[in-house]
């Protein structure tokens, strides 16, 4: 078993049969807490380049993906200096761009919602006019892109 638990810092623990490292992240032993600026965090994080890479002692079938520490440093100032990247700022990072996305999809499905009960009341206005008209009504068909961007031209 190889466990590591520091206890006045931040430590980490492998338990037998794991195969991923459990970092403390007890709200108790940190400081200085804070709520990130999702909506920041997922901009810094669209400018981050990502790379596919290897480890030049590797052989390039070995692939992996990420920032490089210089990148992610520059774009986040976070860690200990330029070369590394501690395993648990990157899925701060990725927490926190999710968040944001999901804030994000929430107010497009509600404007989504609005406009489609707006499309529905049109097409009954629509209709109804159709219906005082003895049901003629000039055809339009929809051709984004012309003139004024969206348009609607009338046929027969």
């Amino acid at each position: 078993m190889i466990t590591q638990i520091f206890p006045d810092t931040a430590g980490v623990k492998l338990d037998p049969g794991d195969s991923a490292w459990e970092t403390l992240c007890d709200s108790t032993r940190k400081n200085l807490m804070r709520r990130a600026n999702t909506e920041d965090v997922l901009k810094q994080l669209e400018d981050t380049p990502i790379w596919l890479w290897h480890y030049k002692h590797q052989d390039a079938s070995n692939t992996h993906i990420g920032p490089t520490a210089q990148d992610f440093h520059a774009q986040f100032g976070f860690g200990d200096d330029e070369t590394t990247i501690s395993t648990i700022d990157p899925d701060g990072v990725a927490l926190a761009a999710i968040q944001e996305l999901s804030k994000r999809v929430r107010d497009l499905e509600g404007e989504n919602a609005t406009m489609k009960a707006d499309l529905a009341r049109l097409t009954q206005v629509v209709e109804t006019l159709a219906a005082q008209n003895n049901g003629s009504i000039r055809k339009a068909s929809y051709q984004p892109g012309l003139i004024g961007g969206n348009s609607v031209v009338e046929g027969n």
